[in-house]
């Protein structure tokens, strides 16, 4: 099997395979705690079923830091192929120390979305986490739920 090809964040729309259960891991981070919460909220809330692992364990959501400089981005999300079965969040250190507890979980909400499929949406669309005007969301809202469950 060849290495994945890692696609970025708004590429195209996709979905995860139906025979992978999503599990997610800290990775090389501090953060993977806000990686776990919207592991847990997506499985709370949407009908995706996303595990979450301590190290060390086998996961297809690689949750790792990064720095990149001021380059404007505080995570990016990547998946492997579509269907998907293979994903990871990159933080941005540069910006982490700066974030607060709401932004990390907002980050993470964010971020998973993307691994799952969600593209940005505009500012006058329904209030979600991976709007424009999100600054003070920190879970899930019923758009994101509404949205996962359409793909899955």
């Amino acid at each position: 099997m060849s290495p994945p090809v890692w696609q970025g964040a708004c590429a195209s729309p996709h979905s995860w395979d139906t025979g992978v259960t999503p599990l997610t891991s800290n990775g090389t981070t501090v953060l993977g705690t806000f990686l776990s919460s919207a592991a847990s909220d997506c499985t709370s809330n949407t009908d995706l079923d996303v595990d979450y692992c301590n190290e060390p364990c086998t996961e297809n959501i690689r949750n790792i830091m990064v720095n990149r400089g001021a380059n404007g981005l505080s995570a990016q999300a990547y998946w492997s192929g579509n269907p998907a079965y293979a994903g990871r969040v990159e933080w941005n250190s540069h910006y982490a120390g700066g974030w607060s507890s709401r932004t990390k979980h907002l980050l993470a909400r964010h971020e998973l979305g993307h691994i799952f499929g969600l593209d940005h949406i505009n500012a006058s669309s329904p209030a979600s986490v991976m709007g424009e005007a999100r600054q003070h969301m920190h879970t899930l809202h019923t758009h994101d739920k509404d949205d996962m469950n359409v793909k899955y």
